[in-house]
């Protein structure tokens, strides 16, 4: 591949950090009954810990794509 032609460094980490997105909140709905059983709280409101992780990413996504993609403006397009 040619110095033109390589993805940006920032795509590399977007595409990296929604991936780790994605398996988190599966995995964490996979032990939910074991999360729930060792804080000593019912599952509805361990449930309530993916909402909060949800809410975290519906917020922080848009603000780290804005952040990472910002050098990224600065190419030339083609």
């Amino acid at each position: 591949m040619t110095d033109s032609t390589k993805m940006p460094f920032q795509v590399w980490i977007l595409t990296l950090a929604a991936f780790a997105i994605g398996t988190a909140e599966f995995v964490i709905a996979g032990i939910l009954a074991q999360v729930a059983e060792s804080l000593a709280i019912s599952e509805g409101q361990t449930g309530s810990l993916i909402t909060a992780y949800a809410l975290a990413i519906v917020v922080g996504g848009p603000l780290l794509t804005l952040w990472l993609t910002h050098g990224v403006c600065s190419y030339p397009a083609r």
